[in-house]
């Protein structure tokens, strides 16, 4: 324990976890000499201000004792406020402005203030700080919080009305929630990466990414079989910042680097993954090719009605080497056909026109790349209306 024989107050506190903010450390639990309760899960301890070795007893915040309720994070929110994310509810405290010494009195200006109290976070490593709020993983959903003014007091129930991973809640409802605890995310390059465990797997095998540039979510990242992510790490590589990837038996990856995947192919010097102090030569790699799906929203032109869907009209650059296949997917009569296979030989700027001659009341197209990532800019679905002309007649 830090230190010893404190002059005031505690030890430092037995934590789970710390954070440094507005020149106080905050740590997720309490120390043992308080017996008020003994429950080491609902308490937020803040040192003093500049000084971790002192840890006054009014600044050991207990939330909503006797709930049933746990601490699973903090994370910055406004000026001397912080919040505390619980498994069921959110809260935000407030250490007071005016108290910068040892002993002082508890002040007038701190407080707990509930933020919401049906929902909260599932998993501490989820939470992370960027683009102006917070984002965090809860049982319904993956949300993004930001402050709101101060005289809007009521609204900040409100912040949390719709999830911002309601476009991908397909894929959200098929993480493992008895190992949703596990999930890690990491802010890089304009991105929130979200490592979860989809399906039966209790390790992080996918990685989700939300482009705050486009603001929507750009990929479900999946790995071969024996590889996944325990943790992330943002570190400088040739003088700039880069993602890897914390595997959590074969050790540390460089992230978004190549158009393949050197993990899992059977030729190579040494093979991947390999033990240290062996020598890594890129060169001798045949590369395991990524393929990449996207599909386009379904296209029904306001109307549940037939249409005849004549031609489908894709912009696309397309790196030397790449290739890509256009699949259209008709609704009602369902309908796949592949209306295009498209191979580049030179890096350049094209613009494919392809029939997809069909009827159906919908339609959506699907982009497979067998090779390297061509870049999808466009895509327009020309259609015709089917008209009805029943007639009645005597």
């Amino acid at each position: 324990a830090i230190p010893t024989s404190p002059s005031s107050g505690h030890k430092f506190p037995n934590c789970t976890g710390l954070l440094y903010y507005a020149n106080r450390m905050i740590g997720l639990g309490k120390h043992h000499a308080e017996t008020n309760t003994l429950r080491n899960y609902d308490t937020i301890s803040v040192s003093n201000f500049l000084d971790f070795t002192e840890w006054d007893a009014v600044d050991a915040f207990t939330i909503n004792n006797g709930s049933n309720d746990q601490v699973v994070g903090v994370a910055p929110w406004t000026l001397n406020e912080f919040l505390v994310f619980m498994r069921n509810s959110i809260f935000y405290i407030n250490t007071g402005n005016d108290r910068y010494a040892s002993g002082d009195g508890l002040s007038a200006t701190s407080y707990i203030k509930t933020l919401a109290t049906d929902i909260g976070c599932s998993a501490r490593k989820s939470v992370v700080q960027a683009g102006g709020g917070v984002f965090f993983l809860s049982d319904n959903g993956i949300y993004f919080l930001q402050p709101q003014p101060a005289s809007a007091e009521s609204m900040k129930l409100l912040t949390m009305a719709d999830p911002i991973s309601a476009p991908i809640d397909d894929v959200i409802q098929r993480i493992n929630r008895n190992y949703a605890h596990r999930s890690v995310a990491s802010y890089w390059n304009n991105r929130y990466y979200l490592a979860v465990p989809l399906d039966s797997s209790v390790d992080n095998n996918a990685i989700l990414v939300y482009n705050f540039i486009l603001r929507q979510w750009e990929s479900v990242d999946t790995y071969p079989a024996g590889f996944d992510v325990f943790d992330f790490v943002v570190a400088k590589k040739d003088n700039q910042r880069r993602l890897y990837g914390v595997d959590t038996d074969q050790g540390i990856f460089l992230m978004e680097q190549l158009n393949w995947d050197e993990y899992g192919v059977s030729i190579g010097t040494p093979l991947l993954p390999f033990y240290l102090p062996a020598t890594l030569s890129p060169s001798s790699y045949t590369p395991n090719a990524i393929n990449s799906i996207l599909k386009t929203r379904r296209y029904s032109f306001n109307s549940i009605g037939d249409k005849r869907f004549s031609t489908a009209e894709v912009e696309l650059i397309a790196d030397a080497g790449s290739q890509i296949e256009t699949t259209a997917e008709i609704f009602n009569p369902d309908v796949i056909a592949v209306i295009d296979t498209f191979g580049s030989e030179f890096t350049e700027d094209s613009a494919r026109r392809n029939g997809i001659r069909k009827i159906g009341t919908g339609v959506q197209l699907k982009f497979t790349t067998n090779n390297l990532r061509p870049s999808i800019r466009s895509a327009y679905i020309y259609a015709t209306l089917q008209k009805q002309t029943n007639q009645s007649k005597q």
